[in-house]
């Protein structure tokens, strides 16, 4: 199994069946609110805790639409406690980096064709468990 495959199913038990649900349907439908190379997307605001979110990468999508985090500081740091029980998990640190950095660096259609049906597999192996 490739190495971010590993990394996205560690991230897939932290953040469960809903959120995946949620994640499949933008990725295979290709919302453009699902966004590469960055955690979060934001409207601007003149208050940073006021920062409302329109877009995130796959981890913080699941946090923003399965959870209804509307702000972007609530989304980053659910992801940053994503990634410490994920790295805590695999027993390594940089575990997440695995696959987001896969994530950030597959161009758009190849990440979609690619991740969909680990999505699958992993709402599957969850669903059995």
């Amino acid at each position: 199994m490739e190495s971010w495959k590993k990394s996205f199913a560690h991230i897939a038990d932290v953040c469960g069946v809903p959120a995946l649900q949620v994640l499949r349907t933008a990725v295979s439908e290709n919302y453009c609110s699902l966004i590469q190379g960055t955690t979060v997307a934001y409207e601007p605001a003149t208050n940073p805790g006021d920062r409302t979110v329109c877009g995130a990468c796959a981890v913080g999508y699941m946090y923003w639409k399965a959870d209804d985090m509307d702000f972007a500081d609530d989304v980053e740091e659910a992801v940053a406690a994503t990634f410490s029980e994920v790295a805590k998990k695999a027993g390594w640190d940089r575990a997440p980096d695995l696959f987001t950095n896969w994530y950030d660096e597959t161009p758009r259609d190849e990440m979609r064709r690619e991740l969909l049906p680990v999505i699958d597999a992993n709402i599957r192996r969850l669903e059995a468990a």
